[in-house]
């Protein structure tokens, strides 16, 4: 099992997610998206023992047409933060930069947000 399988596995477990796609993500409010953006090595040690760094992103897509939306879309990526950053599953996880990925053309076809997470693992 890969490193962005075992994130998603974890994600799942969350109460407020259904279900995280990897490598793509469907254009509904709701959908999760779970993309590797890099994987190398981060140290090789004498005894032939090698830590490796794994840059994921997670994407959020959803309706934030009103201000109590975005507060509700900021408040479930702050649990998605917290959450993994408590994690120790691996070395070192860090997850951060909750940011707002996409505005639409139409206000109908949702907005996306963006998480990035690095993973320290062996």
């Amino acid at each position: 099992m890969n490193v962005a399988e075992i994130v998603k596995e974890y994600l799942e477990t969350l109460d407020f997610i259904d279900v995280v796609n990897i490598d793509y993500m469907e254009n509904t409010p709701g959908a999760w998206g779970l993309y590797t953006t890099s994987e190398s090595v981060y140290k090789e040690y004498i005894t032939g023992n090698t830590e490796y760094l794994t840059n994921l992103t997670l994407y959020y897509h959803t309706e934030a047409v009103s201000d109590i939306e975005r507060i509700n879309n900021i408040s479930v990526l702050s649990q998605v933060v917290h959450s993994l950053n408590q994690w120790d599953n691996f070395i070192k996880i860090t997850c951060s930069n909750p940011v707002l990925f996409s505005v639409p053309v139409s206000l109908n076809d949702g907005y996306t947000y963006q998480i990035q997470i690095q993973i320290i693992h062996i």
